[in-house]
């Protein structure tokens, strides 16, 4: 008993918290559908499910811009929109070839990948440029090419994957340079990025590690070896980088994606959520440092938010504590060290009976910051469940 009065006094629950349940402004649990859309769905964990009128569907790609989210839909030929200032509605793409990755300048202009060609569309779908003179080896020629990134100056990087290089086209849409595997070193390039410096990040998928180059496409090192541990890749493609300049690996087969700073130390390692997302296809970083994450298997899109704990706190003020857990296990995915989200666990266990995995979290918000009041609490409560619940110590 004394264990529960003591935590009731540390949570007293503040006032004007509130629970946010969708992801987008809107009065309704879905935004009005136009074109090929049946509904769009949020739950408050930040899954989107996107329904689209024929069913049909596979998400390939996603990028993320200021107040909008594009979705690549491979089946349906078509980019979804989803819009914090008004109702979701499709881009039709008319152009032949199978979509493979989308990208959008600092103008809004659309760039998508289709079969051979890197083709330019507007908002109605209208084709506007194409580059590419079709499949083949020759320059300017692609084959099967896998991503493309479009620096601040308008200089577009297509990773040509098939024919084993990178082309860099400049603002007019001529070739300039290709960066192929002879110089590089890599054997099959996906992902790639550009840093504010002009450093080129490329991918390399059979090799499992990424390359970074200097402005002018010198080789400077690699980061990533094979396998399964952080730090570890399995399958990288997609590569993005947020303002601060760490950068972000789609490790797929491994099924997560992996931040590291700028000289490649491994800063986290993001699993979106077990048993949510069985199959990583794409994500996207948006300017407020959410990750968005498209799953090669559903039609979900899963939003995984700096909120977390905020939404979890709201939730636990409200008394709903089964919602509260899942939101703090999520906030412990993005940042592992938050030591009041795994204290807040910890209670939402033991008000489901849960007695050892609430003594689990005590040990892990203890040992993150023992000195802290939270861990002194923490550490306090565990003798107490020692004590009055018999929950054995764990080493």
């Amino acid at each position: 008993m004394r264990f529960f009065v003591l935590w009731l006094v540390l949570f007293i629950p503040r006032t004007g918290q509130t629970f946010e349940k969708h992801l987008f402004d809107s009065d309704s649990p879905f935004l009005n559908q136009k074109d090929n859309f049946a509904a769009v769905h949020f739950d408050f964990l930040g899954v989107t499910t996107i329904e689209t009128a024929d069913r049909v569907s596979l998400f390939v790609d996603i990028f993320a811009s200021a107040g909008e989210h594009l979705i690549l839909d491979q089946y349906s030929r078509r980019i979804h929109v989803l819009s914090s200032s008004g109702p979701a509605y499709s881009i039709p793409i008319s152009a032949p070839g199978t979509l493979r990755s989308l990208f959008q300048d600092a103008h809004r202009n659309i760039f998508v990948i289709s079969g051979d060609s890197i083709i330019q569309i507007d908002r109605f779908g209208n084709l506007h440029s194409m580059i590419g003179k079709g499949r083949g080896r020759d320059p300017e020629f692609f084959f099967e090419p896998s991503f493309l990134f479009i620096d601040s100056d308008g200089y577009i990087y297509v990773s040509d994957t098939g024919n084993e290089r990178v082309q860099i086209f400049n603002p007019k849409r001529e070739l300039v340079y290709i960066l192929d595997k002879g110089a590089a070193g890599f054997t099959s390039p996906a992902g790639i990025g550009v840093t504010g410096a002009g450093e080129i990040l490329v991918s390399d998928i059979f090799e499992d590690r990424v390359l970074l180059f200097d402005e002018n496409a010198r080789f400077k090192r690699n980061f990533g070896t094979s396998g399964t541990a952080p730090g570890y890749f399995h399958y990288p493609e997609k590569i993005l980088m947020d303002p601060l300049g760490q950068i972000y690996v789609l490790d797929r087969f491994n099924n997560r994606v992996q931040k590291f700073d700028r000289s490649g130390r491994l800063i986290t390692v993001i699993i979106p959520g077990p048993g949510t997302m069985k199959s990583l296809r794409s994500f996207a970083v948006d300017s407020a440092g959410e990750i968005w994450f498209i799953d090669g298997r559903t039609p979900w899109i899963r939003r995984f938010g700096t909120d977390y704990f905020r939404r979890g706190r709201a939730c636990f003020a409200a008394g709903d504590l089964n919602p509260a857990a899942r939101l703090f296990d999520l906030a412990l995915e993005l940042k592992p060290e938050n030591q009041y989200a795994a204290y807040y666990l910890a209670y939402c266990h033991f008000a489901d009976k849960d007695y050892s995995g609430a003594y689990r979290m005590l040990k892990r918000s203890r040992d993150i910051n023992p000195g802290t009041t939270c861990g002194m609490f923490a550490a306090q409560q565990m003798m107490e469940l020692e004590k009055w619940y018999r929950v054995k110590a764990l080493d």
